[in-house]
Order: C-alpha cells, then sequence, then structure tokens
C-alpha cells in the first residue's frame, strides 16, 4: 500500500466539513434538472427510453414481461411478443428494473427515473472521497471530490438514466472492498463478487472492467487465488448467460450485428484518428484543461520514478481505452462513452495535487533560520497553505463554469450561443405534443403518425400510447383512434375537408383527427404558455422552462373560419 501523502497536515475534522460542504454543492449540481422533461440529445432519449420499459415492467409485470423491453405501452398481445416491436434489447436489463422499483416507490415522473443515477453518483463521491483519503491523504480526497463537483461529464450526464454511472459506482464498491478485504475476508470477497456481477447485468463494460481488475489480482503480492477464480467463473457464466438470452431477442443481427456495427463495420466508418481526434475536444471540453494536464503529469512522473500506478487508474484508463478500441463507432457517436474514464481522471489529478502540496511542504520545511525567523516561515507556511489551493481552485473553477453551461445545453440541443425559445428549444414541443395527445385519448387507444411526424423514444414515452407509423395523408386509411400529421402536409383544400368528416385539434404545426365513432365534429386550436418561476425552481427544472398546453378559443374560432372559407372556394 502507497504511503499517505498528505502535505501540510489537515484534521480529520476539518477534512470531514470541507467534504460535507463539496458534497452538498456536487448534489446540488446532480440535482439540477431533477424535473426536466426528456428533451432532444443523449440524457433525453436514453431516459425516455428506460422510462417506458420501466412502465411496462410495472404496468404488466417482470414475469409476464419476461424481462423484455417493450417500446410500446400496450395493450399487448403476449402469445406473440415478437410481433410488439421489442427494441433496444441489446444491453442487460438492471437499469430497467431499478428505473421500475423507483417508479413503485415514488410514482411515473423524470425525477424518479432520475432516483438510482443520482444515488449511484453519490455513492462514487464518497468511495472516491475514501479511497484517496486512505492512499493519498486529506489533500487528495478533498481534491477528487472537488474536480468530481466541477467537471462537465458529471454535471451533464451525472444524473442521466443509463448504465454508467451505476457501473462506475459499482466497480468502485469492489475495488474499495478489495482494497480493505483483510477485516472481513469472506464478506468482502462476497460483495466483490456480487458487485461485478451487478455491473455486468448493468450493460458490457461491466464485464471488461471485471477482466482488468482480475489481471491485476493475478499479479499483487497478495493475491487471493479463490477469489479471482470465483469471479471469473460467475462472471463467465453470466455472460454466457446473456449472450444467448439476448441474441433471441435482439434486432436486425442480434448482438453480433451490434458490435460490427459499434466497431466501425457498419453503415458508420469511423477511424481510430477520427475517434482520437474527437476524444481530445471531448477531455478538454468534458473534464477541463487543468484536470486532465494535472492528472496527465502525474501518471506519467509515477511511471517513469516507481513503474506503477494506482489501480483505480490502471483498471478504469485501461478499460476505456479496450472499449473504445473494440467499439469505436459507438464511442466516436456517444460522447458519454467517456465517462468509464472519469474515476481514473479524478484519482490522477487529484494524487497530483496532493504531491504538489506535499512537495511544497517539504521546501518550506527545509528553510530554517532563528526563533524569530522560523516564526515568520510559519506564517508564511501557513499562508501558502491557504492560498495555494484556493488559487488552483479558483482557476479550475473558472475555467469549467462555461464549459459546465455549454455543454448542458448542448447536450439537449440548445444553443449554447444564440438564445433559445420555447417550445424549439430542445425539442419541447415534442413533449408538448405527447403529453397533450395523452390528455385527448384513453390508455387502450391507437394513436398513428404520419412517417413525417418526429419519431423518437420521448414522444413515445409521453404520449403513453400504443401507437403506429403510415405513409399515406388521408385518415380515412388509418386504422386506429387518432391520426397525426404536419400541417405543412395538408393543403387548404384537404384541411376543410378532412375537418367535415372528423373532429380535429391544432397544436404546435401538427394537425390531430379524431377518428373515434360517434365524436361530434369539432375544430380546436392549443396553444402553451409557460410557467414563471423562481431561481431555485429552475434549477431543478432544466434547461428550458416548463411548458403546458391549453385550448385558445380565439385561435380555434379563427381556425374554423378559415377553414370553412377554404371549403367554399
Amino acid at each position: 500500500m502507497n504511503s499517505p501523502v498528505s502535505g501540510y497536515r489537515i484534521s480529520s475534522k476539518t477534512t470531514l466539513i470541507v467534504g460535507g460542504i463539496i458534497f452538498f454543492v456536487f448534489t446540488l449540481f446532480n440535482l439540477r434538472g431533477l424535473k426536466e422533461p426528456f428533451l432532444t440529445g443523449h440524457a433525453g432519449f436514453n431516459g425516455a427510453l428506460r422510462s417506458t420499459i420501466a412502465t411496462n415492467y410495472n404496468r404488466y409485470g417482470f414475469i409476464k414481461t419476461g424481462l423484455l423491453p417493450f417500446k410500446n405501452t400496450g395493450p399487448f398481445d403476449f402469445n406473440n411478443r415478437d410481433k410488439e416491436g421489442i427494441v433496444h434489447w441489446h444491453h442487460p436489463p438492471l437499469i430497467n428494473i431499478l428505473t421500475a422499483i423507483s417508479f413503485r416507490l415514488f410514482g411515473n415522473s423524470e425525477a424518479s427515473a432520475r432516483f438510482f443515477p443520482i444515488l449511484a453518483a453519490m455513492a462514487t463521491f464518497w468511495l472516491l472521497f475514501f479511497w484517496l483519503h486512505h492512499k493519498y491523504g486529506p489533500w487528495a480526497s478533498l481534491a477528487g471530490v472537488f474536480f468530481l463537483t466541477i467537471i462537465p461529464m458529471q454535471t451533464t450526464f451525472g444524473n442521466m438514466i443509463n448504465y454508467e454511472g451505476v457501473i462506475i459506482a459499482l466497480t468502485l464498491i469492489a475495488l474499495v472492498a478489495w482494497e480493505i478485504r483483510d477485516k472481513y475476508p469472506k464478506l468482502i470477497g462476497f460483495i466483490f463478487v456480487l458487485s461485478f456481477l451487478a455491473a455486468g447485468f448493468t450493460d458490457w463494460p461491466g464485464f471488461i472492467l471485471a477482466g482488468v481488475t482480475g489481471i491485476f489480482m493475478l499479479f499483487e503480492s497478495r493475491r487471493n487465488w479463490k477469489i479471482v477464480l470465483v469471479t471469473g467463473i460467475c462472471m463467465t457464466a453470466l455472460l454466457v448467460f446473456l449472450f444467448f438470452w439476448l441474441s433471441a431477442w435482439a434486432e436486425h443481427d442480434g448482438l453480433a450485428g451490434l458490435a460490427r456495427y459499434r466497431a466501425g463495420m457498419g453503415s458508420i466508418k469511423v477511424t481510430y484518428g477520427q475517434l482520437l481526434e474527437r476524444t481530445m475536444y471531448r477531455l478538454r471540453d468534458y473534464y477541463g484543461f487543468f484536470i486532465i494536464s494535472g492528472g496527465l503529469i502525474w501518471i506519467i512522473g509515477k511511471l517513469l520514478i516507481f513503474r506503477s500506478v494506482d489501480k483505480i487508474v490502471a483498471v478504469f484508463g485501461i478499460s476505456t481505452v479496450i472499449y473504445f478500441s473494440a467499439f469505436k463507432a459507438g464511442a466516436h457517436i456517444h460522447v458519454f462513452f467517456l465517462h468509464y474514464a472519469t474515476c481514473a481522471i479524478i484519482v490522477a489529478a487529484a494524487a497530483g495535487f496532493a504531491s504538489l502540496m506535499n512537495t511544497l511542504d517539504k521546501l518550506l520545511s527545509n528553510i530554517s533560520g532563528g526563533e524569530l525567523t522560523n516564526l515568520y516561515i510559519e506564517k508564511i507556511r501557513r499562508t501558502l497553505f491557504i492560498l495555494t489551493p484556493a488559487l488552483i481552485a479558483f482557476l479550475i473553477f473558472s475555467w469549467n463554469m462555461p464549459l459546465i453551461e455549454k455543454t448542458l445545453r448542448e447536450s439537449r440541443g440548445i444553443s449554447y450561443k444564440k438564445p433559445s425559445f420555447v417550445p424549439n428549444a430542445g425539442r419541447q414541443d415534442i413533449v408538448i405534443i405527447g403529453k397533450f395527445l395523452k390528455y385527448i385519448s384513453n390508455p387502450r387507444d391507437v394513436i398513428v403518425f404520419h412517417r413525417s411526424s418526429h419519431s423518437s423514444p420521448q414522444l413515445r414515452y409521453y404520449t403513453g400510447r400504443n401507437y403506429r407509423y403510415v405513409h399515406h395523408r388521408d385518415p380515412k386509411s388509418v386504422n386506429g383512434s387518432f391520426f397525426v400529421i404536419p400541417q405543412r402536409l395538408l393543403s387548404d383544400h384537404h384541411q376543410s375537408l378532412f375537418a367535415s368528416k372528423y373532429p380535429v385539434h391544432r397544436i404546435l404545426r401538427y394537425l390531430v383527427y379524431d377518428l373515434r365513432k360517434g365524436r361530434r365534429k369539432s375544430v380546436s386550436a392549443w396553444d402553451f404558455r409557460i410557467s414563471a418561476l423562481s431561481y431555485f425552481e429552475q434549477w431543478f427544472s432544466g434547461s428550458v422552462p416548463p411548458a403546458s398546453f391549453f385550448r385558445n378559443v380565439n385561435s380555434s374560432a379563427e381556425y374554423e373560419k378559415l377553414l370553412k372559407n377554404n371549403s367554399k372556394n
């Protein structure tokens, strides 16, 4: 075990108090956008998809669904499950199960869906704090959690409903447990194996992390062959089971097709040069120049001088390189794949900062003089050990804060430089339309969309109804309860003609025809209003102000008059 590098002494009480303050700020950053709707971009796509699958788990039960990820919200013919549009069955189901549990506990909402990712982020905070304090002392532990708090990768994707955060927390649990295995060897061994099994049941990188960890364990002087063997057998059995189970229900070419696509052998061709260039830009934008540079300098120095490196840095760093190398197309598209490198970067940068403070302490300790001189030297030391971390923290904070805002808005499809307008910002119009369709329909209604309509998991989640897509524009040919079509696709004549046969709703450039029998013909125009929120409410509401729909009486009358005039012409 490495001897702690502590620099100027900080008491345990002070370390915990400062760590608690940083944790409070960290929690606030991860709760930002807690109630934000699932907007466009990776976070919104993943959030809506997991939430739809979790909704079906709760509606029909884990056993009846067979844990299959149904993209529709029913009703289903479970005797013909293969005809019901099973989607995204390329990944293990744990994150979907956790989201369903959260919905059971707190209700079906965006905030509930983000519960377990936020919980995983909090666990990551304290696990890194413990590891860094145990290995390198209080300076490293405080620096590490401070860096974790202000990196854009964490503030942007920390509460995203996806695999990365959960796998990172589970892997850290296993590594920390292994570090303290001497106290409770049997319990620690059980936790170690269970954590990696849960990581593997979350997504495929869990197996890479487990494999790299196992290799490092074999080269340790205090290696435990039994734990390595048990972990290896259990992970292999889980991998084989998941491969055959998921391949049976996977889309298109199954898991092999997904692997080829993500490896850059499908429709998207990506070279390693292109991936490296994009990764360099992402490291700069999602971690910040100073954190990346400090971590890199420490790693190089550690390898050159001691020919060793921290286990977390090695496991997460090497696993990320393997993951990127094997699936370069997926890594090129998905910026959040880089999140697996977060712990390696944080530990390296924090250890580097602790080494800096320790070096400064040694330099000042070598200065000596008379009794009066030593008194002044001590005051200078105290001043430097306050100003140095404060200056570094201010420098990193000032550099990263603009990046936090930039990456957060861009990840939601909102321009960072241009003003954003509701409802187009982040495609909030899709959220409004989905909620409107759910409002005017019944659970067993089928919503039929024209192919030109915006198709996304976000629309499916907020509509909450079974849906279909068609190519034709005539509602008469539609087999469903409602027909949704962009208004621009219908001429004035056809709008008037269809309005004379079906009740019609106009909302945000879309026309919604009610095809249910016995409905009185009517014309309704709907608009949206933006909710006025305090700054505190805006923090939890996310990147765009919440908007709700309402029936605009004046617009309804104007549209009805326009339809009548068109019919006369």
